[in-house]
């Protein structure tokens, strides 16, 4: 015992005489501590402990799994369930850790415990894991998470044999399983849906923690068949979700938010709920966190804040590879791809995908492979390997009666990206008119934008710069104010003449002129500062605050500004705060009166 009382000594040894044997040792200090104030409860010291372990062990081995069965009760009894599960392992008394662990299993679920439970159920042989139902469950469960679908047809087993009292616990646990792994396997969303409403049904109400679970899971095949809203319905969090499921939420809602076009509302949520973690848990944050980090470090590589998003999505990939779970791996990989893509270090990226490629054959996710497959042909096509990317593009059948399914849109983007580099302009446009189509109804303005940067630059390849230009501005009104970088920038090689002509026209976003290699002498055609003294000081006025002066000149409110120069309603209001100082005004027709009179506008 690595601490005892009298009661547990008197349960373990079945002495009733523990408590004068306890006050004797403490009274003539024979090495025992007191762990508390009342001196109820105490430990020998580690090296007298050592020693009698030594000298006594041996003669113990006989009767020591009766003492850990005495022992394992005693705590049971008592309700420290993780106590009574460790002895109760040690002594093989499997009825009594069986009995521990189901009294404590729902409560380390929703803490997120996982890798503790992990640990318990490794400790109990398998027969008796699977003889119980509701351990199998959550076991089934756990491996599933960590990519082995093989307790499924344990579960299905169970299901089938009318387990007593746990036949709807079972059967709701079997179809939610069996939905996940069609999910994560081969992408067919309408069963996975369709199971998930079995398991809801089935599963009672005080397992809250996977009906919660199965919530989410419906989020993502909502996302992944383009149903924006209900996805975002389903992805909301409650009072009293446990910390797991609030994580979860805050990272399906930024990944909605993102598919919608909002960048701005992604970054909220996740920075809201990054700052509680932290201010939780300071540098200790849960493994699962790793699934909020890698998305945030997905916003940052967006707004191309690489350094930011570099550090995010590096420790995001380690805190997801130590929680095991297989989907934020593959997640992780991917984004860490990404951002090496960015950084042309390609041979990294490459390195990246191939793991990723790897872990998702390992446990038959064919449709999690494919995206691997698509961005490692886009990094073959940037590294100078045509005949493997054209081997994999190969593949493809396109034509315009052809349907494009919402999950496979990271494939065929990328295949819209592999056709634009190899100047096969048509079958790019084939792809991107096609969901551009579908996303245009339904407001999907995160893949609508990347589409239409891409047909824009399939345009630019064409030497059809005029409509490219026009693509372009359509982009910039699907970007909004939401700061979107990386997008634009990826297609700089092909939409160079196309960015220059709009920045030579003043049409060019502010957002993308600090990011784009334009060149000097386009910069110094642009209107210039302004100085002028007022007040016997020297003020400088920029372009931008120029151009705000010049548009509160027509008259425009600051959401029309906003809309006009690309800017968010917030920067326009720090601008003209700005200008009141400077100008020395109150008002906005003060502000343009002024500016008239001294000339800047």
């Amino acid at each position: 015992l690595d601490r005892f009382c009298a009661p547990l000594c008197r349960a373990v040894t079945r002495d009733n005489q523990s408590e004068s044997h306890l006050r004797f040792m403490e009274d003539n200090n024979l090495f025992l501590v007191p762990l508390d104030n009342t001196r109820t409860w105490f430990r020998f010291h580690h090296l007298f402990r050592d020693c009698l372990i030594k000298i006594f062990g041996a003669e113990q081995e006989p009767g020591l799994k009766d003492l850990c069965k005495n022992a394992s009760q005693w705590f049971l009894s008592k309700g420290d369930f993780q106590k009574a599960f460790e002895y109760g392992t040690r002594s093989e008394a499997f009825d009594l850790a069986v009995d521990a662990l189901r009294r404590m299993l729902l409560k380390l679920y929703r803490q997120g415990s996982d890798a503790l439970l992990t640990s318990y159920f490794k400790q109990l042989p398998e027969t008796v894991v699977s003889s119980d139902p509701l351990l199998a469950c959550y076991h089934a469960w756990g491996r599933m998470i960590a990519g082995d679908f093989d307790w499924i047809d344990k579960i299905k087993t169970l299901a089938d044999s009318n387990a007593p009292d746990s036949d709807r616990l079972v059967l709701g646990f079997y179809h939610a399983l069996e939905g996940y792994r069609i999910f994560f396997q081969r992408g067919d969303l309408d069963t996975c849906l369709a199971h998930c409403l079995k398991a809801r049904e089935s599963i009672p109400d005080d397992h809250d923690t996977i009906r919660r679970m199965l919530e989410h899971i419906q989020s993502i095949c909502y996302r992944f068949t383009g149903d924006l809203v209900l996805a975002r319905q389903f992805s909301r969090s409650k009072p009293g979700d446990d910390l797991f499921i609030n994580i979860m939420s805050a990272g399906l809602q930024a990944d909605i938010a993102m598919e919608n076009g909002r960048l701005e509302e992604a970054q909220t949520i996740l920075q809201t709920r990054i700052d509680d973690l932290y201010r939780t848990y300071s540098h200790n944050l849960p493994l699962f966190a790793g699934f909020l980090l890698t998305t945030m470090g997905s916003v940052l590589r967006e707004k191309n804040r690489l350094a930011d998003a570099g550090a995010l999505i590096h420790k995001g990939l380690s805190l997801s590879i130590r929680s095991g779970f297989v989907e934020l791996i593959l997640l992780a990989r991917l984004e860490q791809a990404k951002y090496l893509i960015a950084q042309k270090a390609y041979g990294e990226a490459q390195d990246e995908l191939d793991a990723s490629i790897e872990l998702s054959k390992t446990h038959a996710g064919v449709w999690t492979e494919a995206i691997g497959q698509s961005f490692k042909a886009r990094v073959w096509i940037l590294q100078g390997q045509i005949p493997s990317a054209r081997r994999w593009m190969e593949t493809f059948e396109l034509s315009e009666q052809m349907s494009i399914d919402y999950i496979d849109s990271f494939v065929y983007i990328n295949l819209a990206r592999c056709h634009i580099l190899l100047d096969q302009t048509g079958q790019a446009r084939i792809i991107l008119e096609k969901m551009m189509a579908q996303d245009r109804p339904l407001n999907r303005n995160g893949r609508l934008l990347e589409c239409s940067i891409l047909n824009a630059s399939a345009l630019a390849v064409e030497g059809r710069y005029d409509p490219a230009a026009a693509a372009l501005s359509d982009a910039f009104r699907l970007a909004g104010d939401q700061a979107y970088v990386r997008l634009f920038l990826d297609e700089w090689p092909r939409l160079e003449p196309v960015y220059n002509q709009l920045h030579a026209t003043g049409q060019l976003p502010g957002f993308l002129i600090d990011h784009l290699p334009l060149p000097e002498s386009l910069a110094a055609s642009q209107k210039s500062n302004a100085v002028v003294t007022i007040h016997d000081i020297k003020e400088e006025f920029n372009v931008r605050e120029i151009q705000i002066l010049e548009e509160m000149q027509k008259g425009a409110s600051n959401r029309e500004i906003a809309s006009t120069l690309f800017l968010s309603v917030n920067t326009v209001r720090w601008y003209a705060s700005r200008l009141f100082l400077k100008l020395d005004v109150k008002r906005r027709g003060e502000a343009v009166a002024k500016a008239m009179n001294i000339g800047i506008i």
